[in-house]
């Protein structure tokens, strides 16, 4: 049942009133009431918000129109390592291996299997990365640094490490991106060192140089001091401002290493070698990743104090394994700490956000309701809470818990698993990557990444970039919100219904509604309160999931109704002026009308009295009874008489139809 807000109470009268009116929906329709509050912001998007997950394994991510497709669909934010990817992958020498030489393309080898190796395709290393934020409106990056495996060279050739990641190499990534190469050879150089490996990385100034110069300028500075290394000679990209990349994660899914179950595990991590028994070793710990990561954050910060460390965490509230067995009974004992509890209990202080994977199972051949209702059930309890015994915490509960409520979330990938019927799969998917994005925006997940660009059904990996279901859900949302629009408080009283809504920064009202029923159309009454709507807009739809279509709207009140056919979404963008005070019913006039919404709710005050006697007769709309006065002599109704005259307005509403667009 939606939640009512009784200060809309008159509207409420004039939408029911309207919907009975409606004629009776067809077996299989259904008929909601939305309402919208404009006044109760629930966050304000981040310019991170629309991001998406890379993987290095691309053929296309250098294609001339990607710059324009990421533009066209909203997208601001990519991460860079790749998932899984990201902790075999040594950036300052990985492309294809037919352009390095290198076996593997700059991969350490999978799993301790000396000649398993991944595949870097064309254009996927970081400086065409960097090339391509440069030629994207409003770009950022996340990146995600290599925690599993160091680099390790036998003859210039990619052989199994000895150690896992190594925090000098995420420093001197760090330095690549963001250090100033003017540094370099002076005293405000910092060195980097060795690592365990054995590996130079020299100093900061060494890889912001790089980054300034010409191929030919870095092999020519480079060769007179002495530091040339061929191998990261495509590096030299030209730019010598500063990337500015802000988010750092450190690894990914660094819970999956075998530590929980004995297993292979299905994220590399070489502080153990492959081969020994993973089940509770101390090197693949909890609290070995906390350890290590305030040591790669300090040696990070030291190139430039101004990035922000993201920590590994595992998903609320089904990642119900992610604790040690230790009493051997499977069953979590208080003694028995989850994953995210003891990383952020030893160390809170280095990180500034948290990052969580999401793929829900909806089964094989699905119709797609799994996946759909999956939205609704989880990302509430994910986020926010509330949150329930025997299963973990909300994220924002474990922060506040551990001292640091106020660090950013965020969704760095989300998929789902199984499959669905080919001939239903493009509709839900659309829908879901919509509901999914809008969801956690609302509740003020700093930034949102499907997986992934290329593939997947986002962009195809070819010369086309050709856009599939996941782009144009993505889409739908940018037409939501945008950067530093405000997420508002909106309800439905149906649950195949979705629901939400923006105020944007020119004032303009905008509602997503997700029809997620496999049939027949929703019939939608939305009351937006706080406003009044100017009478125009526009309406983006979203159906099959294969385009967006605009269109223009007209005529629109502040009550209205929708229609909105199965599997299928709109956005609807109305422009709107800041209400009155005292216009209660938000139908752009202070009027007798309102004084019977003051009367009825008992949660006015007298100070509303006052607003509603004090602005009686005002209207923020147009027409042949804009901007009348009260008649002459009559003055603001006293309560009496304001009684009988509400009475025939309530009466009047009964009469007439709700606009339908």
């Amino acid at each position: 049942m939606a939640v009512v807000h009784w200060r809309g109470l008159l509207s409420h009268i004039v939408l029911l009133a309207g919907s009975c009116c409606l004629a009776a929906p067809a077996l299989g329709q259904v008929s909601a009431i939305v309402n919208v509050d404009s006044t109760t912001v629930r966050s304000v998007m981040s310019p991170l918000g629309l991001g998406v997950h890379t993987s290095p394994y691309y053929n296309s991510l250098s294609n001339a129109g990607m710059d324009e497709r990421l533009e066209a669909a909203g997208v601001t934010t990519m991460r860079f390592g790749g998932g899984g990817y990201a902790d075999v992958l040594h950036w300052s020498i990985a492309r294809p291996q037919w352009e390095s030489g290198v076996v593997g393309g700059g991969l350490s080898p999978w799993f301790g299997n000396a000649s398993d190796f991944g595949y870097v395709g064309p254009g996927s290393d970081f400086g065409s990365f960097v090339k391509l934020l440069d030629q994207t409106d409003n770009s950022r990056a996340v990146v995600t640094v290599n925690y599993g495996s160091a680099l390790k060279l036998v003859n210039g050739q990619s052989a199994v490490p000895d150690f896992g990641g190594q925090p000098k190499e995420a420093a001197a990534w760090v330095a690549y991106a963001n250090a100033d190469p003017a540094i370099y050879g002076t005293p405000n150089d910092i060195p980097l060192g060795v690592d365990q490996q054995g590996n130079n990385w020299k100093t900061a100034g060494y890889w912001a140089r790089l980054r300034a110069s010409t191929p030919a300028e870095f092999q020519s500075w480079a060769s007179s001091d002495g530091v040339y290394e061929p191998l990261n000679q495509f590096l030299a990209i030209d730019r010598d401002a500063p990337v500015g990349i802000e988010h750092w994660e450190i690894g990914n899914e660094t819970f999956g290493t075998g530590y929980y179950d004995g297993s292979t595990g299905y994220s590399v991590d070489y502080d153990l070698p492959y081969g020994a028994n993973r089940e509770l070793a101390p090197e693949l710990s909890p609290a070995r990743y906390a350890q290590d990561l305030v040591e790669y954050a300090q040696l990070m910060r030291s190139v430039d104090p101004t990035i922000k460390i993201g920590a590994v965490l595992a998903t609320p509230p089904d990642d119900t394994w992610s604790y040690a067995d230790l009493n051997g009974n499977n069953s979590r004992q208080s003694n028995e700490p989850y994953w995210n509890d003891e990383v952020l209990a030893n160390a809170a202080s280095e990180i500034d956000f948290v990052m969580v994977h999401w793929y829900p199972y909806v089964g094989e051949n699905s119709d797609g309701a799994a996946l759909l209702d999956a939205v609704a059930d989880k990302i509430g309890p994910m986020i926010s809470g509330p949150s329930s015994a025997g299963r973990l915490p909300s994220l924002r509960d474990s922060l506040a818990t551990h001292g640091i409520p106020d660090a950013e979330i965020m969704v760095t990938e989300f998929n789902y698993f199984g499959s669905l019927q080919n001939s239903l799969a493009d509709a839900a998917e659309s829908l879901f990557v919509a509901d999914a994005y809008a969801s956690w925006l609302e509740q003020g997940v700093t930034s949102v990444q499907y997986l992934e660009l290329l593939t997947k059904d986002f962009l195809s990996d070819s010369s086309g970039l050709d856009p599939g279901s996941a782009y144009w859900g993505v889409s739908l949302v940018d037409k939501l919100a945008k950067h530093g629009d405000a997420y508002v408080d909106a309800q439905s009283s149906e649950s195949s219904v979705r629901i939400h809504a923006a105020v944007q920064a020119d004032g303009s009202v905008a509602v997503m509604l997700l029809n997620t029923a496999l049939s027949g159309d929703a019939t939608v009454a939305i009351d937006i309160e706080g406003v009044s709507l100017g009478g125009d807009g526009v309406r983006y739809t979203l159906t099959g999931g294969d385009s967006l279509v605009a269109s223009p709207l007209s005529g629109v009140a502040n009550g209205f109704s929708t229609t909105v056919g199965p599997r299928s979404a709109q956005v609807l963008v109305l422009s709107a002026t800041a209400a009155l005070a005292g216009d209660f019913n938000g139908d752009g006039v202070v009027d007798a009308a309102d004084y019977t919404v003051w009367r009825d709710d008992p949660s006015f005050t007298p100070a509303d009295y006052a607003d509603w006697q004090a602005n009686y007769g005002s209207t923020t709309v147009t027409g042949s009874f804009a901007g009348t006065e009260s008649p002459a002599g009559t003055g603001v109704p006293e309560p009496a008489s304001a009684l009988l005259v509400s009475l025939i307005v309530v009466g009047a509403c009964y009469s007439t139809r709700r606009r339908h667009l």
